[in-house]
């Protein structure tokens, strides 16, 4: 009877946050290219993860090379603001913060946006981050900027100084983000369906 009891609460409970949640769904129309800001995401994670092409330790390699990539068209004026704005949400979060209240905000900051918009604004925010404190270890002993910018966020020399722990860590989220990319490649498929196969 107990475990009934708690699945009646935890199922009224599940009611509610889905409600809160939708309720900050206010998507206004307007067009977002997931598919580029996706493709962006994915390039930078790949230049900066472990087994990543050579492309990122070679400072002769010019930006254009780096298989075509441009800027995707149509990017909103806001999106810099807002990858800032996630990425101080996320680090409060992992600084002790409430890991609800931490979405709920973000899901605020985003409401004007579809679903798979706000997977991959989030995922960017949390990579572009990654890869700034990739960028600083990897430049630290060769750029006298990236040296004062590493020492004030005190960021290890460079990746080989932190423990196992840290590095398992980071490998683990790493290769979250990694399947959340393949999974965001679906939805993103899914919606571009005519809706009667849907």
């Amino acid at each position: 009877m107990a475990t009934a009891s708690k699945k009646l609460v935890s199922a009224a409970d599940e009611s509610a946050l889905r409600k809160k949640i939708l309720e900050t769904h206010a998507y206004d129309g307007g067009a977002f290219d997931s598919n580029s800001i996706l493709a962006t995401v994915e390039g930078i994670l790949n230049l900066v993860t472990p087994g990543a092409d050579a492309t990122f330790n070679d400072p002769t390699n010019d930006i254009g090379m780096l298989d075509g990539t441009t800027l995707p068209a149509g990017l909103p004026e806001t999106l810099p603001f807002m990858l800032h704005k996630i990425s101080c949400v996320l680090t409060c979060k992992c600084s002790g913060g409430d890991s609800h209240t931490s979405a709920m905000e973000i899901l605020k900051l985003l409401s004007s946006y579809t679903w798979e918009a706000k997977i991959v604004i989030v995922l960017a925010s949390y990579v572009v981050d990654y890869a700034q404190f990739s960028l600083l270890t990897k430049l630290y002993t060769t750029h006298p900027l990236a040296k004062l910018i590493a020492i004030l966020k005190q960021i290890p020399q460079n990746l080989d100084d932190i423990s196992d722990l840290i590095r398992s860590k980071l490998d683990t989220i790493i290769s979250l983000v990694k399947l959340s990319i393949e999974v965001t490649k679906f939805i993103t498929k899914f919606n571009t369906l005519p809706s009667h196969i849907q």
